[in-house]
């Protein structure tokens, strides 16, 4: 929930199933979900008036530095919002990631994960003065926003503890607008004062693409501007809020929204109680506002008449860095949108014969051709030690086709060639700060440029024709501003020191001068900066914006422009006479001057980390079950600590007529490698044979070793389990099934390199395979000898046509041994071994099993439902054809049709329904197929 910057119902019965059922799901989540940290860390504590802060080493400094912040903050929003969490709010700060990051959790505790490491200062990045400040009011908006509770809900929370949050299920607009004007207010920078997040907005209103109230709802939104979309429209609307009706009303539509949160449409009860009008009213007033103020807007600039370019691409979403090869015949530019993986394409100037480069896990946007333009550098993401994802330097040879790596742990990016070929310059980062290094391409020899200064942001840096000088872009105390460095001398000359964000500089052919991006305007425009004459002039008058402008050798711009369908190539004539020439001022820039607070907050003192606190069960729920004699009555709970290393869940029931109690007990370790689990559990387990059921207990104690090995591309684990299994009949059993006690050892192995977009209906590629062997033996203290084998692959064929998919999956199972009927394999219906539509379940000790399908979309619907937390995204079929073979052949064929849908504004989920005909003995003819999620 919250992250700064990521299944609806399908009737009424099957809505309060699901509901029932979010306990147990939430539980899970609890009990299974592995640690986010590398294991082996050194973590301490600093607990402050309203905050627990958590960090390791290396992180002292700025966690002082955090804890001082956040209480500011607190001081502020707390009494805004009129509420104040029962206990202190856990904050975890760790470096173990070079991408910036903040998300917020309610559940089970409330808690603030966050990198130290800022928005790179570039396009498509944030306006801030301060990252500390502006993540901390977000997310701890958040917090306080998903903690509030009032009415009937806070009577349920008394009772049942923190599982009861009706505020963490609420329209995405809401949660994350009221962040947005808080980071806004707090740190007088945000995305409510950033004209990049201004320009999206503005867009959509001039070109008439302004998203439904029901888009806005949720994250899921596929087309552009995507995951974007409740943060922009969002924080808009709660601007016309405060304008409108008084920012007071804020924390009425929070305690209003708890309070309605059974009825229907509870997000316009809430805001009609607070302001008297409901949400769809108050979304055709904010329309009305958003287009005066962008008509007037329009007029404004048009008086200065706009500029003309030429639009290269159309496929909109996000291109970036369009840069003219050595020889400039061709611009290259890298691609990022919901369709595929990140690439570098290369076209003609004239926007033909554009094609990939190469596909790549692109950790920034940026890249430099060698100046024989043979070679192309750029930064990848790559997993260290498998848990911590960085991004270091690689080398594609356009010839070869060849990608070597450059860099090892150096957390480098940015990177761009000299003149000559013989260095590369780049940006390091660690504990939030940058350097600028250089690299011998020869020697691989790396050193420094810029001393290390803690909160330092550099971004494209780039050599000067000549190889004497190297222009960036540096971020400090709220400046964002241009650079020149003298490579010899490391003399620096500072270009522009303002208010404005300028970004993404780049030398003109004969180095004379500088252009780059600059929001001066309250819209990005192209600026070029005179060295000689030290003079500044604008280049361009657009509408939306223009971004990472380079220049030929010709005398042509290529740079990218906006629309509302995302970020496009554009190129224009570099015309002397259309120059426009503005002062160049230089004074602190507004971002940073917020008033010294009154309270002088304490440092606090350093203590070790203890897991306790947060692992203490913070909720319980009521359990059902059904036993031999009736009704099954318990209840369920568990726990996780912050740090995500250990975790539990309870789930226990009594048979109210049985007078038997059944239990299941979890318990993993994620702090060190490898992982464990240890369990134990007594379960009452109805078979149905010959339409009777045949009941019997099952108790079972587990050690489960986990090795799990990470990367980028693929994710595998390692498992070594031994279980303890006892079967006992409760009920007269049929004369297959088995009783006694088995004792043995698994060893599984998994793998997946799959891959999915985000318009993808399916993963599109790469293969999943599980490979495990059981082994239970007498010599074990087991009753039976049993060998028994598991085998499956599923391989996913991305077709030509967009996102058409050929999926196969095979497997294969044996047991060797003694019998026990129900420990073999079961296909069929439902899923055990693996899918057979078309046939009732049966058991086997030796099968066979094949699924193919050929997956396609239908159409795209991407709209909701106005009274109900139900979103559709899309429709697609699967056409499928599943043969089994055990003692017989068994083949069956049909239609799948499937609607993914986001239930709740959270949680997706596909429905599916068909038809199966099954052909052999024991088929069924145009057998009905209903189901939740995908066949595999």
């Amino acid at each position: 929930m919250g992250r700064f910057g990521k299944n609806y119902n399908l009737m009424n019965k099957k809505c309060k199933g699901f509901l029932l059922s979010i306990p147990y799901l939430l539980l899970a989540i609890i009990s299974f979900g592995a640690s986010f940290f590398p294991p082996g860390l050194k973590w301490q504590v600093l607990e402050t008036d309203h905050f627990i802060i958590h960090f390791h080493d290396g992180e002292e400094e700025i966690a002082k530095e955090l804890s001082r912040i956040a209480e500011e903050v607190a001081e502020e929003i707390v009494p805004f919002l009129r509420h104040k969490p029962k206990g202190k709010t856990q904050i975890v700060l760790s470096d173990n990631t070079d991408y910036c990051y903040g998300f917020a959790m309610a559940f089970p505790n409330n808690a603030i994960y966050i990198s130290p490491t800022p928005p790179s200062p570039e396009f498509l990045s944030i306006r801030y003065g301060d990252w500390l400040r502006l993540v901390i009011s977000h997310e701890y908006t958040h917090v306080l926003h998903m903690d509030t509770i009032s009415g009937f809900p806070h009577y349920l929370r008394s009772i049942f503890g923190r599982i009861i949050i009706p505020n963490a299920i609420q329209p995405i607009w809401l949660l994350e607008g009221l962040a947005v004007y808080n980071e806004s207010k707090m740190d007088t920078g945000g995305r409510l004062s950033d004209p990049f997040y201004d320009m999206i907005l503005r867009q959509a209103v001039l070109e008439d693409r302004i998203n439904s109230l029901d888009q806005i709802r949720g994250y899921h939104l596929k087309s552009w501007p995507s995951r974007t979309t409740p943060y922009v429209y969002g924080g808009s609307l709660f601007k016309y809020m405060a304008e409108k009706y008084g920012e007071e009303r804020f924390s009425e539509i929070n305690y209003g929204y708890s309070r309605y949160f059974f009825t229907i449409s509870p997000e316009s009860w809430a805001i009609r109680t607070a302001t008297g009008i409901g949400s769809e009213t108050l979304y055709h007033e904010w329309i009305k506002w958003v287009k005066e103020r962008y008509h007037k807007q329009l007029m404004e600039i048009k008086k200065v008449g706009i500029t003309i370019s030429k639009r290269l691409t159309y496929r909109g979403f996000i291109a970036a860095n369009p840069t003219f090869s050595p020889d400039g015949r061709y611009i290259a530019y890298m691609e990022r949108n919901m369709d595929g993986q990140d690439c570098l394409r290369i076209m003609r100037e004239d926007g033909k014969e554009d094609h990939k480069l190469v596909n790549g896990d692109f950790s920034h946007l940026s890249f430099s051709f060698s100046p024989d333009g043979e070679e192309v550098v750029f930064s990848q993401k790559v997993v260290e030690k498998g848990f911590s994802t960085y991004s270091d330097l690689y080398i594609f040879n356009l010839v070869s086709k060849k990608l070597k790596r450059l860099t090892y742990g150096k957390r480098a990016k940015d990177p761009s060639f000299s003149p000559d070929g013989k260095y590369i310059v780049f940006v390091t980062n660690e504990l939030g700060s940058n350097r600028l290094m250089v690299m011998d391409t020869y020697s691989g020899d790396i050193s420094p440029l810029t001393s290390d200064r803690p909160h330092v942001q550099y971004s494209n840096p780039s050599f000067s024709s000549d190889g004497k000088k190297i222009v960036y872009t540096c971020w400090e105390k709220g400046y964002q501003d241009i650079f020149v460095m003298d490579v010899e001398s490391k003399d620096i000359i500072p270009i522009t020191h303002d208010k404005a964000q300028d970004i993404t500089p780049s030398w003109l052919p004969d180095s004379s001068g500088i252009i780059f991006s600059s929001d001066r305007t309250g819209v990005y425009n192209l600026y070029i900066y005179s060295l000689k004459g030290r003079k500044l002039y604008r280049i361009t008058n657009v509408i939306s914006g223009a971004f990472s402008p380079c220049v030929s050798k010709e005398g042509k711009v290529t740079f990218v422009s906006y629309s509302a369908d995302g970020f496009d190539i554009h190129l224009m004539d570099l015309d002397k006479a259309t120059w426009q020439e503005v002062p160049i001022t230089h004074h602190p820039s507004p971002i940073t001057q917020r008033p010294s607070p009154n309270t002088q907050y304490p440092i606090p003192n350093t203590l070790n980390y203890n897991p306790l606190p947060t692992l203490l069960p913070k909720f319980w729920f009521p359990a059902l079950g059904l036993d031999e004699e009736g009704l099954q009555l318990g209840f369920l709970s568990g726990g996780k600590d912050v740090l995500y290393e250990h975790s539990y869940s309870i789930n226990a029931r009594y048979g109210l007529n049985s007078k038997r109690l059944v239990y299941n007990l979890r318990y993993t370790n994620d702090q060190f490698y490898p992982s464990f689990t240890i369990g134990v559990s007594s379960n009452i387990v109805p078979y149905l044979v010959n339409d009777k059921f045949y009941w019997e207990e099952e108790k079972e104690r587990i050690l489960d070793l986990s090795f799990p090995i990470n990367s980028i591309n693929s994710k595998q684990r390692f498992s070594i389990r031994y279980s303890v299994e006892k079967l006992k009949p409760i009920t007269s059993p049929p004369k297959e099934y088995t009783r006694g006690e088995l004792c043995g050892s698994t060893i599984s192995w998994e793998f997946s390199n799959t891959r999915k977009f985000g318009s993808s209906i399916s993963e599109v590629g790469g293969r999943h395979i599980s490979i495990s062997y059981s082994i239970m033996d007498k010599s074990l203290g087991s009753d039976f000898n049993i060998n028994k084998y598991r085998f499956t692959w599923s391989e996913y064929i991305g077709l030509p046509f967009k996102h058409h998919v050929l999926a196969i999956r095979f497997a294969y199972g044996l047991v060797t041994g003694d019998t026990v009927f129900q420990r073999q394999f079961k296909i069929g219906e439902d899923t055990g071994f693996g899918l057979l539509r078309g046939y009732k379940s049966y058991r086997g000790s030796n099968i066979y099993l094949v699924n193919l399908e050929y997956r396609a979309p239908v159409c795209n619907i991407e709209r909701g439902l106005d009274f109900l937390p139900l979103f559709f995204d899309r429709v697609h079929h699967t056409v499928f054809l599943d043969l089994a073979l055990n003692v017989h052949v068994k083949v069956s064929t049909g239609l799948e049709l499937r609607v993914d849908t986001h239930i709740f504004y959270h949680i997706p989920i596909t429905l599916r329904a068909g038809i199966a005909y099954g052909f052999n003995e024991g088929g069924k003819k145009l057998l009905p197929i209903i189901g939740i999620g995908t066949s595999f």
